[in-house]
């Protein structure tokens, strides 16, 4: 996990993951601190030390606001084993959508996603 802050904000981050039940229990999440340069986020510097540090043979990239489907990680790690993904060089894509409502209940499933899709509620991104 590439994060980007000051000094600082590093120090207050490493005071939350020591102090978080869960991310101090955790063994296999790195982090690595970008500590900001100058005015604009380095998106390209961020994602490169990222995927320069990865010690898995897969990542799945994406947004910080990227929310996933609930049971992806299970259907992604299926996908993997059906399309011997161990022996081949193949990419899964994952379809992202977008609204522009502040509260939205989650689908729960492909055919409420087409649904709201044809209600306009939902936009491919």
């Amino acid at each position: 996990l590439a994060l980007y802050m000051s000094d600082a904000e590093a120090q207050q981050f490493l005071r939350y993951a020591q102090a978080s039940e869960v991310l101090k229990n955790r063994k296999n999440v790195g982090y690595h601190i970008v500590y900001k340069e100058g005015q604009f986020y380095p998106v390209n510097l961020v994602r490169n030390v990222a995927l320069r540090n990865v010690n898995t043979p897969y990542v799945f990239l994406t947004d910080v606001d990227f929310l996933p489907m609930y049971g992806l990680y299970d259907y992604l790690r299926k996908s993997i084993v059906q399309l011997d993904m161990a022996n081949t060089k193949k990419a899964l894509v994952v379809p992202a959508f977008e609204t522009l409502r502040y509260r939205l209940s989650f689908p729960k499933s492909k055919a409420e996603l087409l649904s709201m899709l044809d209600m306009g509620t939902l936009y491919t991104f």
